[in-house]
């Protein structure tokens, strides 16, 4: 299970975000919060207020680690087709 942080800077917003594979539009669309709002957020450096360590919170508990197993899934499904490919194509040299 993910380990959930006490505490979460724009960096990690931004991370959870781009693991997601949102943009900073579609996340605050799916936030219902106003794009400059997200956008400030990852800038930065220093602990988010508290709507955004609720919203950090929230994603890091619920839609975390279903996104990171999907980029595992997807990482293994490319190492099996690298794998095929060899294969394929070392009968042909």
């Amino acid at each position: 299970m993910n380990d959930v942080k006490s505490s979460y800077n724009g960096a990690d917003f931004a991370r959870m975000r781009k693991t997601i594979g949102f943009t900073q539009k579609e996340i605050a669309e799916f936030l219902q919060i106003p794009i400059g709002t997200v956008a400030t957020w990852e800038r930065r450096k220093s602990k988010l207020s508290g709507s955004g360590q609720f919203i950090c919170r929230q994603l890091d508990r619920e839609i975390m680690p279903y996104a990171e197993a999907v980029v595992a899934a997807q990482q293994k499904v490319l190492e099996v087709q690298a794998l095929i490919r060899s294969l394929c194509f070392s009968d042909l040299l």
